[in-house]
């Protein structure tokens, strides 16, 4: 049975948006950051600083395609997220010990492949 220690609110920082153009790191100290590359680009996801926090990534150009890397994952299938179209989308949520999908317009790639 679940006690009051064990659940969690969704949390959105406030912060401004993030806009990332090339490879590297998505922020976590920012909940919506957007992706918009020409041809690929490959991020990463870090660990969450509060249990509940949100992350939102979306891809703003039609034909760059946006590889996310998520350090710890909740379920290892979402270790690889690919963002691969204009509109493209992934809702995450830091659960303290990984970070689980909520919501998505994305095509995931399984960790083995």
């Amino acid at each position: 049975m679940a006690t009051i220690n064990d659940n969690f609110f969704p949390v959105i920082l406030n912060s401004e948006r993030e806009d990332l153009t090339a490879d590297g790191a998505l922020s976590v100290e920012k909940y919506f950051s957007t992706v918009s590359v020409s041809a690929g680009a490959n991020m990463t996801l870090a660990d969450g600083t509060v249990k509940g926090q949100l992350k939102k990534v979306v891809n703003i150009h039609s034909s760059g395609n946006c590889e996310i890397t998520v350090t710890t994952p909740k379920v290892t299938d979402d270790k690889v997220i690919d963002i691969n179209a204009q509109d493209a989308f992934v809702v995450l949520m830091w659960a303290g010990d990984g970070w689980t999908v909520l919501e998505h317009g994305a095509t995931f790639a399984h960790a083995s492949s």
